[in-house]
């Protein structure tokens, strides 16, 4: 009697049809990573499905044939699953890859599945850093700075940030920081939590939930935190100009213009007075139409009785912002005549906000007659969500020893076309240009656009380059396991070793091998001898850069060399999100306390440092990535030493890539390279291991080892349902580990390719294949035969800050 065959087959839980259950081409490939290139980690798939247009299916995929029709929900990832004999094989997303039409019909539909890692990849393919940011807000200011630097440990959705101190300038206040200096570094952890989260999937991961890992952090590389330019704040701008008209109503000069004869006076402008002195035009400032103009949120008016321009801070956007500076820009086209004359805006705050009144210009260096049309910024300061700002222009002139003097304001915007002589069209404009922080004001990081720019499994993939970490999924329960793929160690001791992703029990697959059919064992020797792994380039980074000049050597880089069997050349396996990061010792500090320590911050200086026209921090840097650590008020030796903060001191908060400092021997090292920090025991220093030795060094044993195996097995449902596949395989009394499973047919009763990489422990020719070397780590004496870099530590030097 014949086994009865039972085939699921889901699509956006709308079953499938198929023209037979034996004649499904369901084949699922399950791999781990790119058997080519280790970085790259894939998924199950199974491709090239093809499935009859039946009325069911037509009703599932629509009009998918037809080429004039835009079909967006066949386009995006659908929900899938594959069932075998009552047995969820596959569950995940499917794209259909293609349709075959005949008689102008549809006749078939060709589809690609996606599962395990695919069901989470595939819908996070668009999305940003920006959309896992946190929705909770904070307050700017010293209370909350505190509350960071004294609890931050990462365990907290809340506390998901950390207020440390960064060296951004060239120069600092008094030699010490304000609020205003410090900028949040972001968890890792949460924005990845969230990404998860969103699509229902739980992380399960020692690694994750580790110190070690929670403690990491991305310092503000996103531009000028202070300023806070974002779409999201479009109903709060404004830009007005005078009334558009037709220069058939032209009748002369249109200028608003102000006499002093023997008077020296202020004179507003725009207040409708009709007196001497207005010629020819009554200046206003009330249009907001497009495209002149625009008025997002209606919070502008124009009183045209007495010249005030007002602006009310008021809205949903201006309550998420809090205590707030405003930038306005202002253009007024203005000529003068004689005497001293100047040409100003005044502003009255109510309701919360500082008032004032700036010089837009004068005439101390003009011309008379020439016409000056100059943007002019002013910024309105501490101003509270409800406030008013009042604003009018005016004119002073000191007539001096001459008997009179002018100034002509150009406020109308004329069309061209009508009747008339040409003219130039001049335009007083006023708009809102930005707004920036001050403390107090409210921190919101969804409104920083910067972060739309990078891509989240951009980020994943820079922390695979970091930790050599597996992403493995069960899309049924949505749990995704991340583990850094062998033992791992992250603490001082190299021999305390963690479990990796590989590693949670063995299953014996010896009787499963096929025999019948040819199996091969390779000697892999398919990669470059030189295998580099470096940090992507930040060309904005003047301090990285400045070490490149004057070391030869890249950043935290460091490189593995194989024997000769391997090919002639060498790999870069750049990081693909993250780029080096550069310390400076604070010695301005090191008398605040009271054991002489200079403390340690990160720094990040722009490449082009002597342009003083801009401020730093509006300068962007490539993503980094660094370990935060709190301070332990009960320690009574500050490690870091002590930060004038505030006209006070207190002890420094640390975040690092390298804890220089006596004691960095027990703390996280995130360069591929081994480090020599401070040691009160040893003048040399002490040598601290880099990610290489710490997370990849097990791998590239087992590559130069470089048994790898390929062979047959009958494998079960059971062994397909293991979605991880952690296990070690035992083939005859051998330790194996699986990476890819090819072409398995859950209906057919056929065995299976495997791909499987032999388990190697490290040697010491490991250790030794590994450079800078320690000799050069800790000595600076290069060992010979050519292959060994020079080390440096990753300090700027005072010399890196001037200009």
């Amino acid at each position: 009697m014949s086994e009865t065959k039972y085939l699921n087959f889901r699509i956006n839980d709308r079953p499938v049809d198929v023209e037979s259950v034996e004649a499904v081409p369901i084949s699922i490939d399950y791999e781990l990573e790119n058997e080519d290139n280790f970085s790259e980690k894939k998924s199950s798939v199974s491709l090239d499905i093809s499935v009859p247009a039946t009325l069911e299916n037509d009703t599932t995929f629509g009009t998918y044939h037809d080429a004039n029709i835009e079909n967006d929900a066949v386009k995006n990832a659908m929900d899938c699953l594959i069932e075998a004999n009552g047995i969820q094989l596959f569950k995940g997303k499917a794209l259909v890859k293609s349709t075959v039409s005949q008689n102008g019909n549809p006749k078939a539909y060709k589809l690609n599945f996606y599962g395990n890692n695919g069901d989470w990849m595939l819908p996070l393919q668009d999305s940003t850093l920006h959309d896992f940011l946190s929705s909770h807000t904070h307050i700017f200011n010293q209370s909350v700075v505190f509350n960071t630097w004294y609890n931050f440990n990462g365990l907290s959705e809340t506390l998901d940030y950390f207020y440390c101190p960064v060296r951004y300038s060239k120069g600092l206040t008094d030699g010490g920081m304000t609020t205003l200096d410090l900028r949040p570094s972001i968890s890792v952890y949460w924005i990845i939590w969230r990404a998860f989260k969103s699509l229902g999937y739980k992380i399960q991961s020692s690694f994750l939930d580790s110190a070690y890992f929670r403690g990491l952090v991305l310092p503000w590389t996103w531009g000028d935190f202070l300023l806070m330019d974002s779409s999201k704040l479009d109903p709060l701008k404004f830009k007005a100009t005078g009334t558009p008209t037709n220069m058939s109503n032209y009748n002369g000069d249109s200028y608003w213009s102000f006499f002093g004869d023997n008077t020296d006076a202020d004179y507003l402008i725009g207040d409708g007075a009709a007196s001497g002195n207005v010629t020819n035009d009554t200046f206003e400032l009330s249009y907001t139409s497009s495209p002149l103009g625009y008025d997002n949120g209606g919070n502008y008016s124009y009183n045209t009785s007495s010249g005030v321009m007002q602006y009310v801070f008021n809205g949903t956007q201006a309550s998420l912002l809090g205590v707030t500076d405003i930038e306005f820009t202002i253009s007024v086209p203005a000529s003068f005549d004689g005497g001293e004359c100047s040409l100003w805006i005044d502003w009255t705050v109510i309701g919360g906000g500082i008032s004032d009144q700036a010089m837009i210009y004068d005439n101390s260096s003009i011309d008379d007659g020439i016409i000056q049309d100059t943007p002019f910024v002013f910024t309105v300061k501490n101003v509270s969500p409800g406030a008013t700002i009042q604003m009018i222009l005016f004119a002073r002139i000191n007539v001096g020893a001459v008997s009179s003097a002018a100034v002509r304001v150009y406020g109308r915007y004329f069309f061209a076309g009508g009747g008339g002589p040409t003219i130039q069209i001049l335009a007083t404009t006023l708009e809102v240009t930005g707004f920036k922080k001050v403390v107090g004001s409210i921190v919101d990081l969804k409104i920083y656009d910067e972060l739309k720019n990078y891509n989240f499994l951009d980020l994943l993939r820079g922390l695979i380059d970091l930790f050599d970490l597996q992403f493995q999924s069960d899309p049924i329960n949505k749990i995704v396991v991340i583990e850094p793929t062998y033992p791992y160690y992250t603490g001082s001791n190299p021999l305390s070793k963690i479990t990796g992703y590989f590693g949670l029990g063995k299953i014996d697959w010896s009787q499963k091998m096929d025999l019948a059919k040819e199996s091969e064992l390779e000697l892999y020797s398919d990669i470059e001898q030189e295998f580099n792994m470096l940090f992507k380039d930040d060309s904005s980074d003047g301090a990285a850069k400045r070490f490149v000049d004057r070391n030869s050597t890249l950043p935290g880089s460091s490189k593995y060399i194989f024997p000769n069997r391997f090919k002639t050349g060498k790999k870069d396996n750049e990081n693909r999100f993250f780029t080096p990061v550069m310390h400076i010792r604070m010695d301005e500090w090191k008398t605040l306390s009271d054991d002489q320590v200079s403390p340690q911050l990160i720094a990040m200086i722009p490449e082009n440092i002597s342009n003083t026209s801009a401020s730093t921090s509006q300068y962007k840097f490539g993503p980094k990535i660094a370990f935060a650590r709190r301070v332990n008020l009960s320690d009574p030796v500050f490690k870091n030493g002590r930060i004038k903060f505030e006209n006070a001191s207190y002890g420094c908060p640390e975040m690092f890539a390298v804890n220089y400092n006596k004691g960095g021997e027990n703390d996280p090292v995130l360069t591929y390279s081994d480090q020599n920090v401070d040691s009160a025991t040893n003048p040399k220093g002490a040598v601290v291991h880099g990610l290489m030795r710490r997370f990849f060094l097990q791998r590239l044993s087992i590559m130069r080892y470089g048994k790898r195996h390929k062979a047959w097995y009958n494998l079960s449902t059971s062994d397909i349902t293991n979605f991880y596949h952690r296990e070690a395989i035992i083939q005859d009394n051998a330790i194996y580990h699986l990476f890819n499973i090819y072409g398995y047919k859950p209906l057919a009763s056929e065995s299976t390719q495997c791909y499987l990489w032999k388990w190697f422990p490290m040697s010491q020719a490991d250790s030794d294949s590994c450079f800078p070397s320690l000799s050069s780590v800790t000595n600076g004496v290069l060992i010979s035969g050519g292959k060994d870099t020079v080390y440096q530590r990753l300090l700027a030097l005072p010399s890196d800050l001037i200009g």
